[in-house]
């Protein structure tokens, strides 16, 4: 369904895992377009309580893409600052209309003990 995440439910509790563990699952254009078309989908599936996000491997993202920055590019600067922009807004629809909260899965330095924070 997607190249740079994985979005799946489990009964009640929906699961959004950015899946580039190698690359620190950087945010691409790709990568946006893709977490907003799983916010439409969880916005959906009104069987599910609860989203958990992660980041798969050992960190949540790194953030933007930098290699998508350098030489050529694979969208102008202006399509993915609004495909940016289109992600966020489609993350906050689906926050605010659907009636499962969000939750971020947090590693803790080098332990292996998970703590949860909401977030929307």
């Amino acid at each position: 369904m997607f190249e740079t995440l994985e979005a799946t439910a489990d009964g009640t509790i929906g699961h959004l895992t950015l899946n580039q563990p190698e690359k620190l699952n950087p945010l691409s254009t790709t990568a946006l377009v893709e977490i907003a078309a799983a916010a439409r989908w969880f916005d959906e599936q009104t069987h599910i309580k609860v989203v958990i996000v992660r980041g798969a491997g050992r960190a949540f993202s790194a953030g933007a893409d930098l290699a998508s920055f350098s030489g050529r590019q694979e969208v102008s600067t202006r399509v993915a600052a609004d495909t940016g922009r289109e992600m966020a807004d489609a993350w906050s629809a689906c926050a605010h209309s659907a009636s499962q909260p969000f939750a971020g899965g947090v590693s803790a330095g080098v332990s292996s003990s998970r703590r949860r924070a909401t977030c929307g």
